[in-house]
């Protein structure tokens, strides 16, 4: 796990753009990864369930997730631990990878785009969106911790290691999200 001195400005930018959506009825949030199916997918539908625990009145957040490489399913171990963090079959089954190639246009169409790397949004997203593209932990709670890919990760119990540390971070930034929209 590497953790890097934050640039507070990058805090700063994160809770100006979130305090900007506080008027918007609806804010959609693209969680983004290489290929959507180990951690963005989880990102995805762990906010969804966090969010919509406690709704905030008068506002739809839509989340949604994308990739940057095309491939056929999510992995097997995301689907093994969302379904016991509670995550319903339903909505697990119901999830199809997509590649943000391909929908260049959720990119354009998005109030914020949060990833688990800073590679990603270095290297990946387009330089016109990444004044509302952050790291996921940056977002969060203002520290610098790139959350590795798990996909190559053989065993189950090291592969949820890696999605238990995102599971640190969504409260919380569905917590910075609330206090910004004051709800």
């Amino acid at each position: 796990m590497v953790r890097i001195v934050p640039d507070p400005s990058r805090k700063d930018a994160f809770d100006a753009l979130a305090r900007s959506l506080e008027a918007k009825e609806e804010v959609r949030v693209l969680f983004v990864c290489g290929a959507n199916i180990c951690r963005s997918p989880y990102m995805e539908m762990k906010f969804e369930r966090e969010m919509n625990a406690k709704p905030c009145p008068g506002k739809k957040v839509i989340a949604a997730s994308g990739g940057f490489m095309t491939s056929p399913r999510i992995h097997t171990f995301t689907v093994k631990r969302l379904l016991e963090t509670g995550v319903s079959a339903g909505r697990v089954g119901a999830f199809s990878p997509r590649s943000m190639r391909k929908h260049k246009e959720e990119l354009e169409a998005v109030d914020l785009i949060i990833s688990p790397t800073r590679e990603i949004i270095e290297g990946l997203v387009p330089r016109r969106y990444r004044d509302k593209a952050f790291l996921l932990s940056e977002a969060a709670n203002g520290t610098i911790d790139d959350v590795e890919d798990p996909v190559l990760i053989p065993g189950y119990d090291e592969y949820v290691a890696v999605l238990d540390r995102i599971d640190t971070y969504i409260p919380l930034l569905v917590q910075q999200l609330r206090r910004a929209w004051a709800c």
